[in-house]
């Protein structure tokens, strides 16, 4: 994974963040700072002013997007032809899994449900063991083990999702989460993570 993607993250995860070492590391990498800067003025972050630097767009984006951006980049780096669709995948089940977090009254837990659902197929995606996957990564215990399959609350909205996905409605109608979400609020929300994952790229 690249160097100043993982740096940032890192970064990020204190419990004061640095935004003056975080702007040193993207203008490190004109990569990077170019598509920063593409993505604090796309239609995605609701751009109004236009935005000219590094630091202005870290201001934008406040370090809760921060970085769920950083993971969007993670995601995309690794994106080929034969993968585009399973990272397409990954991250509309990660906007869902945040949006469904919500409905759930779990505001507080929604950068956790949405990174569940964005790493969810890290492991095919790098072609390695899910458990090395993350401990290269700074996630919270209960992401760390809802990724290795372990029973806790974001395992089974990620399983529901899972369920969605492959259209298997018979079991998805008996999982316990259409008892907190009407089944109509939850197809709502999966349009509204495709809609997302539309305007990311604009």
């Amino acid at each position: 994974m690249r160097t100043s993607v993982i740096q940032i993250v890192n970064e990020l995860n204190k419990d004061e963040p640095d935004y003056q070492v975080i702007t040193e590391i993207i203008e490190r990498d004109l990569g990077l700072s170019y598509k920063l800067l593409k993505a604090a003025n796309s239609v995605a972050y609701g751009a109004g002013n236009k935005i000219y630097s590094i630091k202005q767009a870290l201001v934008r984006f406040g370090i809760e997007e921060m970085k769920k951006w950083m993971y969007l980049m993670m995601l995309q780096e690794k994106q080929n032809v034969d993968n585009r669709e399973l990272i397409k995948t990954s991250l509309i089940r990660g906007k869902f899994m945040e949006l469904l977090s919500l409905k759930l009254g779990k505001k507080h837990r929604h950068f956790e449900f949405f990174l569940t659902g964005v790493l969810s197929s890290m492991d095919t995606l790098l072609h390695k063991d899910m458990l090395e996957v993350v401990h290269e990564l700074p996630l919270t215990p209960d992401v760390k083990e809802a990724l290795l399959g372990k029973d806790n609350e974001l395992r089974q909205v990620l399983n529901f999702v899972l369920l969605l996905e492959r259209a298997d409605w018979q079991l998805a109608d008996r999982q316990p989460l259409f008892n907190y979400v009407h089944k109509e609020i939850v197809m709502s929300l999966y349009l509204k993570s495709i809609k997302w994952f539309m305007k990311l790229n604009h």
